[in-house]
């Protein structure tokens, strides 16, 4: 098993840098290079490409004060509005009648707990640090 300055070297050689809070900030696959910001709480805020000198918008994400993201927009256009619906869930639905975006509720306790995507239910393990390592539904 290598060390953890091997797996480093190892990421870093494959194209995939991480900031000093370990959050991936770049990644390049068959001549794309992408790019991921984040804020200072270590949430995703936007996702952008680069081929061929041309710089185009994957994703961006606001949060509301609790660290829920409050809204998508994908580079299609397609935006998602996501509100709260208790204590303990919140939900998202496409921005429009004619959006892509597909309808999400969360349950949250300590921390999040999995997510409904359009029927179907989906735990998420996490660690000790609160990031989620796997994500797993009914059938495994």
């Amino acid at each position: 098993m290598g060390s953890l300055a091997q797996i480093d070297r190892k990421r870093e050689s494959s194209g995939s840098p991480d900031d000093a809070d370990g959050n991936m900030t770049h990644r390049i696959k068959a001549g794309v290079d992408t790019e991921y910001k984040w804020d200072d709480f270590d949430r995703l805020k936007r996702v952008e490409s680069t081929e061929n000198a041309e710089t185009t918008r994957l994703q961006d994400n606001r949060y509301d004060v609790n660290g829920i993201r409050k809204r998508k927009l994908d580079r299609s256009g397609n935006s998602s509005t996501e509100y709260t619906a208790g204590i303990t869930t919140s939900v998202s639905k496409g921005g429009s009648g004619s959006s892509a975006a597909p309808t999400i509720s969360y349950v949250m306790g300590h921390m999040l707990l999995g997510a409904e995507i359009d029927g179907v239910f989906r735990f998420h393990l996490m660690d000790a640090q609160g990031s989620v390592r796997d994500v797993v539904d009914d059938s495994g």
